[in-house]
């Protein structure tokens, strides 16, 4: 009997001297000179985490990190992620830091101008996002998402999002939706009072426009003065990029005499008034601007073939100005 109390009491004693080693263990540090990344899958748990930091240099042992894990009750609170460390790195730093959550920031740049094909394509090649996106249609995109019905065209804000690896695509598209929308709302309500438009969908569809015509910041307000003026005369718009979109994949980057009669819902040429939706994903520049028309007296504008554009106030000004820049240009 008295063999078996000193067996354990020397077994006691190992093994809170054990644990008061591990315990120790816990908190001393590894120097980690070069910042290193550990990457966390959803579903991997402690003994994976555990080899990964220890081939990586975070520690000098796998299994005593995923015993200290289990002592510090790590087990089952750990959350999936890319976790950047560097400097001083204990095991107990490993383990706050891979239950936080917090996991490296990633960012994608959704394009101006671009459409919802754009957006869709940007996303889907965008590594560490998870693909939920490529089979959504244009047209039911809004339905699919949770975000009401229509046509999804221009209703993303082009903008840099940030994320962290896993995250699903569609993600990126709401906040991106929410983004526009509170964007359109704030600018809506405080529009001027004489611009052509009767609600938030048809601003953002000439702040399309205008998008796909300006190609410096400076020509907007101005892009969207003659928009809004010849929509208060009755003209026809009479212009390219909504033929081109209407054109669709049968455009082939050559727009023709031909391609402006081809009848299509976009085609401005033979149609007064708006297209029946956004042509392109408008920047915040391009919204304010359809917002707030310059007051001028121009009517039309013509690309000068260096990103800027003439402006003119006669059709004969204007055809003058298209001799000069486009057809000069040609020969």
């Amino acid at each position: 009997m008295r063999k078996l109390a000193c067996a354990l009491s020397v077994a006691l004693f190992a093994g809170a001297t054990a644990g008061f080693w591990l315990h120790a263990w816990t908190d001393r540090p590894i120097e980690v000179d070069e910042p290193v990344i550990l990457v966390l899958e959803p579903g991997e748990g402690l003994r994976v985490a555990a080899q990964r930091a220890y081939r990586l240099g975070l520690a000098d042992s796998s299994r005593l990190l995923a015993w200290s894990g289990r002592m510090l009750g790590k087990a089952s609170v750990l959350r999936a992620g890319d976790y950047e460390f560097k400097g001083s790195v204990t095991p107990r730093s490993i383990f706050a830091t891979l239950e936080s959550g917090k996991s490296i920031q990633y960012t994608v740049t959704l394009p101006e101008g671009g459409t919802f094909r754009h957006i869709q394509a940007t996303l889907a090649n965008t590594l560490r996002l998870v693909d939920d996106i490529s089979g959504l249609n244009v047209q039911t995109a809004l339905t699919d998402l949770g975000l009401g019905e229509g046509h999804a065209e221009g209703w993303f804000l082009p903008d840099t999002y940030h994320f962290q690896r896993g995250d699903p695509a569609s993600s990126i598209l709401k906040r991106s939706h929410k983004a526009m929308s509170q964007l359109l709302l704030t600018v809506w309500n405080r529009r001027a009072h004489d611009v052509p438009y009767r609600n938030q969908r048809q601003l953002l569809i000439a702040a399309s426009i205008i998008e796909k015509e300006s190609g410096v910041p400076a020509d907007r307000v101005r892009i969207s003065g003659v928009i809004a003026r010849r929509l208060k005369r009755g003209m026809r718009l009479q212009l390219d990029p909504t033929v081109i979109y209407g054109l669709g994949e049968a455009f082939d980057g050559n727009l023709t005499r031909a391609d402006l009669r081809i009848r299509t819902p976009y085609n401005t040429y033979l149609h007064r008034g708006l297209p029946p939706t956004p042509i392109a994903s408008p920047s915040r520049g391009s919204v304010e601007a359809a917002a707030y028309p310059d007051k001028s007296d121009f009517l039309y504008f013509v690309s000068r073939g260096d990103g800027t554009s003439e402006f003119s106030k006669t059709l004969a000004a204007h055809r003058e100005a298209v001799r000069k820049y486009q057809l000069g240009r040609r020969n």
